[in-house]
Parts: C-alpha cells; structure tokens; sequence
C-alpha cells in the first residue's frame, strides 16, 4: 500500500473484481441456446440446430474477448453493442431473418446471458467500505465496463447496496469503454467532484490503470484479483497504479489513513 495519495473527496470503483467477485458458470451456453431457439420458433423463424446455436455463442465470447483486449489499445474505446454482439460475433452466418430477431431482442438476450454466465458474490469488507464513506460523506460511484450493466443494478438492488451509490455508469449504457478516459469522467462528474481529487480502484492494469493515467484521476488503485491473469501488453513497463491493495478491508484501512480517521 502506499501512504502518499492525495485526501480523496469521491470514491469510483470498478465492479468485478473490486465490489463484486464473478464466477463462472458451466453449461451457461445451453439456457441461452434454448430461448434463442423460443424467440425464433415465435417470430415464425427456422431455428439452427441447439448445438449450432451453442458452438456459435462460444465463437462468439471468445470473439467478444479478443476484440475487448484490441480495444486496450486504443486510446479512447467505444463499448460494443448488444446487436453487434449478438448478429456480428454470434449469428454472422445465419439467415438474415434470424439475424432480426435476435437483433430485436439483444439487450434482453444481453441481459439474461449476464444473469446465467455468472454468479457475483459481494466481496468481503465492501459493505464495512460502503458504511464509512456514507459517514464520512465521500460520494461514491461506479466505473465499469460491462456488456449489460443492468445485471450490476440488478444484483445491487437484490443486496439492497444501491442507494450507496451517486451514480453507476457502465459502459453499455455510456457507449465508451475502458480505458476511454470518459467513463471515469462521467462518474466523476455524477459525483459532483473534480477527477482530479477522486481514486479510482480497478482490478487490471491494460484498462483500469490506463484510464486512470489518461483521465487525470487524483489516484488510480489496484485491487490485487487472483483471476486477472498477466498484463496484455508486458512490455508497457510504466503502466503502475499508485496503491495496491488485497481486498476491500485493505481499501478501507487505506482511507482511512488518508481520510484521518485511523483508530
């Protein structure tokens, strides 16, 4: 950790990895595939076979994933849409009347992948986070990317944590993603604070710590995340956050120490 940050007046995180831990679920592929197969059979549309339409999902996350790490290198990234995915990425070979139901109904097909694919348990010392900065009245608010950001809201508002929050801006909704410097400017701005007297705490290096050096961010944390993996780009030696730490109690220690308020 490090004892040489600025006093934040406004606190952004990340989602997954910092306020929520996403694990993945096997077989997610096999409801989506069925009610894809529901929306077709409806609209009077010949359905692909069930196990077309899952190895098609598949080639399309993985597309998904390589073209979310590309967009790590553009400077300011915009967010792809839930029609892209679903008739680029997953159908792009299918029949141009397939191809229109699912583009009719991406976002709800977006929103129930993002149910299903995961399951998000709150990390431990986020509420105990949460508590002290209502106390402390350190406006607090979400940067993340996300294909859905609805499934956020959704698992916030079942854990009764959303009026925490001043603003939550995901990058479906806002059209940028990270590290577009505009996402952190947008919940800065919610936030009623400079970005420059805000943290930032994210989980990677290739999206989070970028946009916390692009954005101007009063100082940009890394939250260590098992399931991170390595950098995409090793080679951009300079890419550092200003504080690492564990988990949402280290977080909170590490505000207090600069809020004043260590016991």
């Amino acid at each position: 950790m490090s004892t040489s940050l600025i006093t934040p007046q406004a606190l952004l995180l990340d989602f997954g990895g910092v306020i929520a831990t996403n694990i993945n679920t096997l077989g997610w592929e096999d409801p989506i595939a069925v009610m894809i197969t529901e929306l077709l059979t409806e609209a009077g549309v010949e359905a692909p076979s069930h196990d077309r339409i899952i190895a098609d999902i598949k080639a399309g996350r993985s597309a998904d994933s390589h073209w979310k790490n590309a967009m790590s290198r553009h400077r300011a990234p915009r967010e792809l849409t839930h029609e892209e995915f679903w008739c680029e990425f997953v159908a792009c070979d299918w029949e141009e009347s397939a191809r229109e139901v699912l583009h009719e109904h991406a976002g709800e097909l977006c929103l129930e992948m993002g149910r299903v694919r995961q399951r998000r348990e709150l990390r431990p010392g986020m509420i105990e986070l949460l508590d002290y900065c209502r106390q402390q009245q350190i406006p607090v608010a979400i940067a993340s990317n996300a294909l859905c950001g609805e499934v956020h809201r959704e698992f916030l508002a079942t854990h009764e944590l959303s009026d925490y929050f001043v603003a939550e801006c995901y990058s479906d909704e806002l059209r940028v993603r990270k590290p577009n410097p505009a996402l952190l400017e947008a919940a800065a701005a919610e936030s009623g604070v400079p970005i420059s007297e805000c943290w930032y705490v994210g989980d990677t290096v290739d999206r989070d710590v970028v946009a916390c050096q692009r954005s101007g961010v009063g100082a940009g944390i890394t939250m260590d995340v098992s399931t991170v993996g390595e950098p995409l780009y090793p080679t951009l030696t300079w890419l550092k956050s200003d504080a690492l730490v564990a988990d949402p109690h280290e977080l909170l220690t590490l505000l207090k120490t600069h809020v004043g308020t260590v016991e």
